[in-house]
């Protein structure tokens, strides 16, 4: 039985689409330890969307973008650590 693939798909708001060429839903084929090497990820393909995600402190704006790991909710602010 093969291994099962660990994937990150983020879902981008419409607004925040221009920074992400276009593209509403981006899934990465990645098995990042948490959620910040995730987002890591995200900004070394959509640089664009690191400064409009986070202030200036690397703090979360707001949840413009959702993180799902094995379709379980990982967003900043979801409860979730890891």
């Amino acid at each position: 039985m093969p291994a099962l693939q660990k994937m990150i798909t983020f879902q981008i708001s419409g607004y925040l689409t221009e920074f992400s060429g276009g593209r509403a839903e981006i899934t990465m084929d990645t098995s990042p330890a948490n959620v910040r090497e995730a987002l890591d990820s995200l900004w070394s393909e959509h640089a664009g969307l690191r400064d409009r995600v986070l202030n200036e402190l690397g703090e979360v704006r707001a949840p413009p973008c959702k993180c799902f790991r094995q379709q379980s909710d990982r967003s900043p602010g979801s409860g979730f650590a890891d």
